[in-house]
């Protein structure tokens, strides 16, 4: 099955040499890698008290094999890491169900202006026994 994607998470999928070097002044990124090309990634802003991630892509030939669940592992340890006890996520509406599946919560919807598919994670069960990279590029 592949998802129907907003161009915003388009832009996340495409390869990261293409961002230019401000696109990552703020925030961090992990990337699965096949065959020397960008199959997946995950991109959040490490500076917020629960860590939001701005993106999670997986190429549609590598979903439902376990890289867009590995890639969240790396995502939970820098969370954790840095302070975090919860993540949050801004979903598609299309990949709630995934979300949701992995143990998130919807966060309610109080004012027109909240964002209507936003999900949060304790990372309570997430073990923290190393510091994950993160570096700019």
């Amino acid at each position: 099955m592949t998802w129907p994607l907003a161009e915003r998470i388009k832009k996340l999928s495409l390869n990261v040499l293409t961002y230019d070097y401000t696109d990552f002044a703020y925030y961090c990124c992990y990337v699965a890698v096949s065959k020397e090309k960008i199959v997946a990634c995950v991109i959040w802003d490490p500076e917020q008290k629960e860590m939001l991630c701005h993106g999670l892509y997986v190429a549609p030939a590598y979903q439902s094999v376990g890289v867009g669940k590995s890639l969240l592992n790396y995502f939970y340890q820098a969370a954790k890491h840095g302070g975090s006890s919860a993540v949050l996520v801004k979903a598609e509406r299309v990949s709630c169900d995934y979300f949701i599946k992995l143990g998130y919560q919807a966060v309610p919807v109080t004012s027109v202006n909240d964002y209507p598919y936003l999900y949060r994670k304790e990372l309570k069960h997430v073990l923290s026994d190393k510091q994950p990279a993160c570096s700019s590029l």
